[in-house]
């Protein structure tokens, strides 16, 4: 997923961490049920998810 595209997420997701919400998204081509924990940069300065797949492949 493109940076600009994911600053679109941003906020969301934030939400999401916060509050403790599970998230659907397609990684890879493959749908997703994820409960996000850590939103941060990689060291390429990418805008990076860390979270557990609850549901879907991959």
């Amino acid at each position: 997923m493109p940076v600009s595209r994911s600053n679109t997420f941003q906020p969301l997701i934030e939400t999401a961490i916060t509050d403790r919400l599970i998230i659907f998204l397609r990684y890879h081509g493959a749908d997703r049920t994820v409960l996000p924990h850590i939103l941060g940069k990689d060291r390429q300065g990418h805008l990076a998810l860390s979270a557990w797949q609850v549901s879907g492949t991959g």
